[in-house]
């Protein structure tokens, strides 16, 4: 089986667009003050995602993620190796693209 199509790889393709998709959702909604909307998004990230800091599910925690650079919550280890080298820092700039 070709390494592109193998079931890990496309999980982990399609969650790495999903997960910067529903911030960016729940950012426009927190920004636009509208907590049902956030709350709605949410749905999407609450099986893998908790919002207390710290509270690491099977992924990490989206408690004081604003301002924090991607891949570095304490405590969290699983970050894909790319995610771990990217400098990507969680802000307006970023979820806006």
């Amino acid at each position: 089986m070709h390494f592109v199509t193998t079931p890990i790889f496309l999980r982990r393709f399609i969650l790495g667009l999903i997960v910067p998709i529903g911030l960016h959702a729940a950012s426009a909604a927190a920004a636009e003050g509208d907590a049902t909307r956030g709350a709605q998004l949410y749905r999407a990230c609450v099986a893998c995602h908790a919002l207390e800091p710290d509270l690491h599910l099977s992924g990490p925690s989206l408690g004081n993620i604003w301002r924090r650079t991607a891949g570095k919550a304490p405590g969290y280890v699983r970050y894909s190796p790319g995610l771990k080298e990217a400098e990507l820092e969680w802000n307006d700039a970023a979820l806006n693209g």
